[in-house]
């Protein structure tokens, strides 16, 4: 199985989102509260877009490999 140059680009990508959202959120100046509900949004955003990119990987593996059993 190859990987996808443009999924491992898409996995650093969403690395680098999750920390800057991170960063962000922990030295905002709003209420603890507020800081934890957007960390909170924050990850499951990020959760949301990983998944999507574990998906479209299983998608483009499982048609290589048809497309090399034929």
């Amino acid at each position: 199985m190859t990987i996808d140059c443009g999924l491992l680009f898409g996995i650093r990508k969403l690395r680098n989102l999750f920390f800057a959202c991170i960063e962000t959120v922990v030295r905002s100046k709003f209420s603890r509260s507020v800081r934890l509900r957007w960390l909170a949004y924050s990850i499951v955003s990020i959760e949301r877009i990983k998944y999507f990119f574990c998906v479209e990987a299983e998608l483009f593996s499982n048609k290589e490999n048809n497309v090399i059993m034929q």
